[in-house]
């Protein structure tokens, strides 16, 4: 039986033309395998799998003109906007990047030439060790309602460990009950290493144990959608046995319709190709008892609106 995919969180490098600084800080071996141009052509599955849509997540084309990124994507592909017919090769949607922090009007502007494009769904701003100053900036709730007021997606990419920003999180999301959020790569879930003799277990265990309980707070809003992936950011050696917890937990929290099987690509070719990474995540939500198909395909045609 054939599995159709969506896969929600991808990205396509064009070098010649974007500017992708955050691939200068990668390690050698890193570089090797994903500093180089990605396309179309290399979104492929084959035997029970079959790719039949993505969304491309903006990757630091151009950051000033975000627009200019998903207008090269777009040049790509037979974007069809809300077009739902499955029966052509492939389709696409995209989310570009913003600034929280800008002035409300600059805000408008930035995200208007966006939304401009067929493809766009959604935006992402990119907060990690900014994410306290950004989730509690002056202009940030009025942007995020800007955002909630016109349906789009953000993509939330930062840790959900940290009790300071879950805390500064939550208040925003109480505030913007309308805002459809997606979780990036897990929360970026700290893979149990208890089974690898991990030096700093200690650590390691007590930030997991942070995590689960920050993921379910987040869950609890019936805005916030997850997405599984970038297990290779944290762990290039990581096991398919070492994060099913965390997608067991996940199953617990969200439920299997907020959930989303992802890749990251090409990130994810770290540890794994394209092709093995989706057949072992078929193979995963099979063994802890859910329907591939929905967290493959389903969850990411209904969030993303394809």
């Amino acid at each position: 039986m054939t599995i159709n995919i969506i896969d929600p969180h991808v990205h396509l490098f064009d070098l010649q033309r974007g500017q992708y600084e955050w691939l200068n800080s990668l390690k050698p071996h890193q570089k090797s395998k994903i500093a180089k141009n990605f396309c179309l052509q290399d979104l492929k599955l084959k035997g029970d799998l079959s790719l039949a849509g993505f969304v491309h997540i903006e990757a630091g084309f151009n950051n000033a003109k975000p627009s200019l990124e998903i207008l090269n994507i777009e040049k790509q592909l037979d974007v069809q906007g809300t077009c739902t017919d499955f029966s052509k090769p492939l389709l696409a949607k995209t989310a570009g990047s913003v600034d929280l922090r800008l002035e409300y009007a600059d805000f408008i502007k930035l995200l208007d030439a966006q939304r401009a494009c067929a493809s766009c769904i959604g935006v992402r701003h990119i907060l990690n060790e900014d994410a306290i100053e950004v989730l509690r900036h002056v202009n940030t709730l009025q942007n995020l309602r800007y955002l909630a007021s016109l349906g789009l997606i953000f993509e939330l990419h930062m840790p959900l460990h940290n009790a300071q920003t879950i805390s500064a999180l939550v208040e925003l999301v109480a505030q913007v009950p309308d805002l459809k959020l997606v979780v990036n790569h897990a929360g970026f879930a700290p893979i149990n290493k208890s089974n690898n003799k991990a030096q700093n277990l200690s650590y390691e265990v007590n930030t997991y144990h942070q995590w689960q309980e920050h993921t379910k707070t987040l869950s609890q809003f019936a805005n916030v959608s997850l997405k599984c992936s970038g297990w290779e950011m944290l762990d290039e050696t990581y096991s398919f046995s070492t994060i099913s917890p965390c997608i067991e937990h996940l199953v617990q929290t969200f439920g299997t319709k907020r959930l989303m099987f992802a890749s990251n690509f090409p990130l994810v070719l770290y540890c794994v190709s394209y092709q093995q990474y989706w057949e072992n995540m078929v193979k995963l939500a099979t063994n802890i008892g859910i329907a591939p198909e929905q967290v493959c395909f389903e969850n990411a045609r209904r969030i993303y609106r394809f």
